[in-house]
């Protein structure tokens, strides 16, 4: 086993959905970042799927949620402020309800 300790230098994983769930917060952050351009909230199982890509996209993907019941062009026009907020607003509200996978600790 010290053979195999000796041999590893360095060890990469992928924090966000393989160690902890943030789906909690950024669901908040989501429909807090709705809230401020005056759009209704979404359902968190579609924060789930659109997640992965970077908040940009999950902006974008956001804002095509509600298209056809808002002009697209008037939702394209919202991204950048939606955006910037969302950004600030998930920045301060990260953790707030984050939390690790059952395991990951003892692992």
């Amino acid at each position: 086993m010290q053979e195999i300790k000796n041999k590893i230098k360095n060890i990469i994983f992928d924090l966000d959905g393989t160690l902890i769930d943030s789906i909690p917060d950024i669901h908040k952050s989501i429909n807090k970042s709705l809230e401020y351009i005056n759009l209704p909230e979404i359902p968190i199982d579609n924060v789930r799927k659109y997640v992965g890509n970077g908040a940009r996209i999950l902006i974008k993907r956001t804002l095509n949620f509600f298209v056809g019941k808002y002009d697209k062009k008037y939702l394209e026009s919202l991204e950048e402020k939606m955006y910037n907020f969302y950004i600030q607003y998930y920045y301060e509200h990260c953790i707030d309800e984050t939390y690790l996978y059952e395991g990951v600790c003892d692992t």
